[in-house]
């Protein structure tokens, strides 16, 4: 089972481990991380450089997560999102002008997608900028 202690710290620890696999030259880990972020459902975002990122609750809602660990034992996203609601201090919501966002963000870091994702929900939460 996963360690369920999860703060904003590891929260963000865990966004800088998936942006690695997702940004990795490894295609294992970068295939990993374009599979969680287009079956994801709800996602915290943050801005980094001036572009959005988006990170699955699922992924990023348990301490220490890594590829093995997750591989070993993906989790319940609903275990996650109870977590990252109480840290947030809402629960996560669709939004067209977030969502429009997302798919933008899909395309950049997964070209040849055509798919378009519209019923994905995001927490609406300022992780500040790293610019």
């Amino acid at each position: 089972m996963k360690k369920d202690k999860i703060n904003l710290t590891k929260l963000t620890e865990n966004m800088n481990v998936f942006d690695s696999y997702l940004f990795s030259e490894n295609v294992q880990e970068k295939e990993f991380a374009l599979n969680l972020l287009t079956r994801g459902h709800d996602f915290i975002y943050r801005i980094v450089n001036g572009q959005y990122r988006f990170y699955p609750s699922r992924f990023i809602g348990y301490a220490d997560n890594t590829l093995e660990n997750h591989t070993l034992d993906k989790g319940d996203g609903r275990r996650t999102n109870a977590r990252l609601n109480k840290i947030v201090g809402e629960k996560s919501t669709r939004s067209l002008h977030l969502g429009a966002i997302y798919n933008t963000y899909v395309n950049k870091v997964k070209p040849n997608n055509k798919k378009k994702y519209y019923k994905k929900k995001f927490w609406n939460y300022d992780f500040g900028g790293l610019d």
